[in-house]
């Protein structure tokens, strides 16, 4: 049989033993160079590349590490970070808490002095009506007697106060009477 009767090349191997001889003496070099430690054989660069493994797996340990450590302390400043937005939040909403009492105390005794403003301010008002009654009042009476002063001197004559005074005592003579008159039937 050839290969370039099956295709595999331009080689002719008459004898099939060949195959079993190559494939063997292939198998025996592969199995040397893998117990045998040669530059550029498998023990070789199992001996080069074993330490060189072992270095790698170290670093990549010590970079987990690394990263967990960072991963815990990235964790570790968030929560503190969220711990401190909470304070803040409570310390900002306590403020408006203590503004909102202050402004509600403030006005409150806004609207005490007011109240308090107002009644004064109508206490006084009353007072001054009061006052501005009694002084209408005594300015009327003095109106009152200037007039009759007046009107008594200019209509005073002596004709005039003698029929007063008899008019007076007539008057005063029917009360008398009367009194008396009323006082005796009170008695019977």
């Amino acid at each position: 049989m050839l290969l370039a009767e099956i295709g595999l090349g331009p080689f002719k191997i008459e004898d099939p033993s060949i195959y079993v001889a190559l494939l063997i003496g292939f198998v025996l070099i592969v199995v040397f160079f893998w117990k045998v430690n040669i530059p550029g054989s498998v023990p070789y660069f199992r001996d080069v590349l074993g330490p060189r493994a072992e270095r790698i797996q170290d670093e990549q340990d010590q970079v987990k590490k690394a990263l967990e450590e960072t991963e815990r302390i990235r964790n570790d400043y968030k929560r503190r970070l969220d711990q401190i937005e909470a304070e803040q939040t409570q310390r900002l909403n306590d403020a408006v808490r203590e503004a909102d009492a202050a402004r509600e105390s403030i006005i409150a005794e806004a609207q005490e002095s007011v109240q308090a403003i107002r009644r004064r301010a109508e206490d006084e008002l009353a007072r001054e009506r009061v006052r501005q009654r009694i002084q209408l009042r005594r300015a009327i009476v003095e109106l009152t007697l200037d007039a009759a002063e007046h009107s008594v001197n200019e209509n005073s004559t002596e004709a005039v106060q003698h029929q007063l005074i008899r008019r007076f005592i007539a008057d005063a003579g029917a009360m008398g009477n009367g009194g008396a008159a009323t006082g005796a039937r009170g008695e019977s």
